[in-house]
């Protein structure tokens, strides 16, 4: 529980001093073997406490101590006191850490603690005080000029002399609120508990004297949301620091997401459509490990994820998908609707209105039919989409539902298209085939199409079960680096453009149709036949090893010839360009390069057999058993023998340059051997020496007699 303590010496409305009080500086005090400091957070009085009153003498010198109690075993028992009554019970199972304070007032002056009168709405009735005696006779309606109620009134004119005398902070802190006060005689103490509020304040103002000494405690809860790659220590430890570690998505009441570096993960993206600060885990060991009361918050800024960049660079706009209305017709799409609702749409879950997925039809049908009126008067301004369920299960079970939704010409779209125009800040949202769904006010719902053209709502492509479990497979887009959404297009459109005639991805299909049978794949499992390949261009029969040996240019056709893959002709081959590099200085070997372009691919219209699949297929059936070589294959193109089909224009003061160069097999291979026998040489010798022979050497072989 981490507490923030003003102090207000002289009845000012500013704070002379400001302390940071938890469990973690109670844990990391100097130790001490008095009981009075277990659980101890501070001391109040007028001398030798952390908050001094030193110029007030109706403050006892130790006036009163501030605890922290809790319920939870595995809280140490050093920095929280072990909770022993009723009402310290039920005060810390109302609080999220388990925690409660607890003021005990010593000095004779007595401590008054000035907090918000509670109402029925805070689960107490009221009318009646902290004891419970129900001896409260206040009233909501009756309150006074100052603005208080008639609880403090009657308790400061018997305790104060009258509310006039209440500390100037507490009135204007409150205003005109209804407040209680309850007074603290010497020996007594006072549960003070928040009841999971996210920001509470009381007032404790001590003794009755013209200065009027105050201290305002304010809890500062930390909500966090802690990644996978956070150690577990890390989370059991953070009630020290005052964090309350949460589970699931962050929200509008989670302070902090902690994750070692950023990812555009769907908990990190809707932290920071939200402002929330992404943290490292320095973060929490800096308030785990704070021993100054005086020493300042550790400020997140100073403790942010590694790896920040890209868009997480930038603010998001809270209204991107402010004209899109988002259906959820099934369950466990949480990722999905927080991140829709954070970038600005409306989310309408289906799946809790209607339990019949006929009512669930006719609901989006009357909505269509609305839509269309609205479009009509020309005052539509919300595009409606459904969401698709990233869940394999859940995406099979529901496809005649999603389809049914399709054919009513609602679009379908994935959390990795959401996830894609929010990283991008986008509010042209996409649907699964990649079509925009656009967000503005149009006379007739249009979707742009891959082949440029317009699509209308009826003419949607109903889903496949492939793909749809393919589309939702990622549940978040991993965002290229260094290449914008922009360039991409402008990539895409260029490749388009080369080809006059594009292929779409998919076979449009009737909408009133749901084919389960994808046409990649072949219901009746026939083979079907194997295109000949003819191709235009002669195929260039392969250079005789003479001939690549040679230092020749290219040939007619453009093509230089490859240095042959034997090692001993690689040596020939190698041994005469680096002669005639150091003899000629080069002359010879450097020469322009020119090049012919070829439009098609060149391959060899049949495969001729090699020699030694004619001779595998003639074996007996015991090697055909064990050596599983197949059957030679003629016919067909050779695409082992393929050649690049395109060649890009060169200068011709370009030079080509052959160097003597080992391949990289070879390479590998000698120092493959080289270690082998090292070790081999090794290993002798060790045996050599376990066996006694001597240090003479090595044992000479014996050489075979004839």
């Amino acid at each position: 529980m981490l507490l923030r303590i003003d102090i207000y010496p002289d009845n000012d409305k500013a704070p002379a001093q400001t302390l940071f009080v938890s469990p973690a500086t109670v844990m990391n005090r100097e130790s001490s073997s008095d009981n009075d400091n277990v659980g101890r957070l501070l001391s109040i009085g007028r001398k030798d406490c952390e908050v001094l009153f030193d110029k007030e003498k109706s403050v006892s010198r130790k006036h009163a101590v501030l605890r922290c109690v809790s319920i939870n075993r595995k809280h140490n028992e050093r920095c929280c006191m072990k909770a022993t009554t009723e009402e310290e019970i039920r005060a810390c199972e109302e609080n999220p850490l388990n925690m409660c304070l607890v003021l005990e007032n010593i000095g004779k002056g007595g401590s008054f603690i000035i907090q918000p009168e509670r109402t029925a709405a805070d689960g107490k009735k009221p009318g009646k005080n902290d004891q419970g005696d129900g001896n409260d006779d206040a009233t909501d309606d009756e309150t006074d000029d100052e603005g208080v109620s008639q609880p403090i009134s009657q308790a400061l004119s018997t305790a104060t002399g009258g509310g006039e005398n209440m500390a100037v902070s507490a009135k204007e802190f409150y205003g005109n609120q209804a407040l209680t006060i309850s007074r603290l005689e010497v020996g007594d103490k006072k549960v003070i508990s928040f009841e999971g509020i996210m920001e509470n304040t009381i007032f404790v103002q001590f003794a009755i004297s013209p200065s009027r000494p105050t201290i305002r405690i304010t809890w500062l809860p930390f909500y966090m949301v802690c990644s996978s790659t956070v150690p577990a220590t890390i989370k059991s430890s953070l009630y020290l620091g005052g964090g309350v570690v949460t589970e699931g998505l962050p929200d509008q009441t989670s302070t902090h997401v902690v994750s070692k570096e950023y990812s555009p993960v769907a908990k990190q993206l809707i932290a920071w459509c939200l402002g929330i600060p992404i943290v490292s885990p320095d973060f929490c060991k800096a308030l785990i490990e704070r021993k100054n009361i005086t020493d300042p918050l550790p400020d997140p800024k100073n403790y942010a994820a590694a790896k920040a960049e890209g868009f997480f660079l930038e603010k998001p706009s809270p209204k991107l998908f402010s004209k899109f209305e988002m259906l959820s017709l099934v369950p466990k799409m949480e990722d999905m609707e927080r991140l829709a609702e954070v970038a600005g749409a409306k989310v309408v879950r289906l799946y809790d209105m209607f339990t019949n997925e006929a009512d669930i039809v006719k609901h989006v049908q009357s909505l269509v039919e609305e839509r269309q009126k609205a479009t009509t008067n020309k005052t539509s301004k919300i595009s409606v989409v459904f969401a698709l369920s990233a869940n394999k299960k859940g995406a099979k079970a529901k496809m005649t539902l999603f389809n049914k939704i399709m054919e009513l010409g609602i679009p379908a779209t994935n959390i990795k298209e959401v996830a894609r125009a929010i990283t991008e800040q986008s509010c042209a949202l996409q649907d699964i085939h990649r079509n925009v769904i656009s967000g503005s006010e149009e006379e007739d719902y249009e979707v742009e199409g891959e082949d440029g053209g317009n699509k209308s709502m009826e003419q949607q492509e109903p889903l496949d079960k492939d793909e749809c479990i393919k589309e939702t497979d990622a549940p978040v887009l991993r965002r290229e680096k260094g290449q914008s959404r922009a360039k991409s297009e402008e990539k895409e459109k260029a490749t388009l453009s080369k080809d006059s005639s594009p292929k779409r991805r998919r076979v449009a299909q009737s909408p009133k149709h749901f084919d389960p049978v994808s046409e990649d794949r072949d219901p009746q499992k026939e083979k079907a036949p194997m295109p000949q390949h003819t191709s235009p261009v002669p195929a260039r029969p392969r250079p005789s090893p003479s001939h690549m040996a040679q230092l020749e240019g290219a040939d007619p056709n453009g093509w230089f010839a490859a240095a042959p893959k034997d090692d001993t002709k690689r040596k020939e081959f190698r041994k005469k360009a680096s002669q005639a590099l150091v003899n000629e200085g080069g002359i010879g070997l450097e020469r322009a390069a020119t090049t012919a372009k070829h439009v098609h691919i060149i391959t060899p219209t049949e495969i001729s057999p090699s020699d030694d699949a004619q001779t595998s297929y003639h074996r007996t059936k015991r090697s055909l058993v064990f050596g599983r070589l197949p059957r030679p294959v003629t016919g067909g193109p050779d695409f082992k023998r393929f050649r690049k089909n395109y060649t890009a224009p060169v200068d011709p003061e370009d030079v080509v340059v052959l160097v003597d160069f080992v391949s990289e097999k070879t390479q590998k291979q000698r120092e493959m051997n080289e270690q082998a026998q090292k070790l081999e040489d090794e290993q002798k010798e060790a045996d050599a020496l376990f066996r006694g022979i001597g240090t003479g050497g090595l044992p000479k072989k014996r050489r075979r007699k004839d």
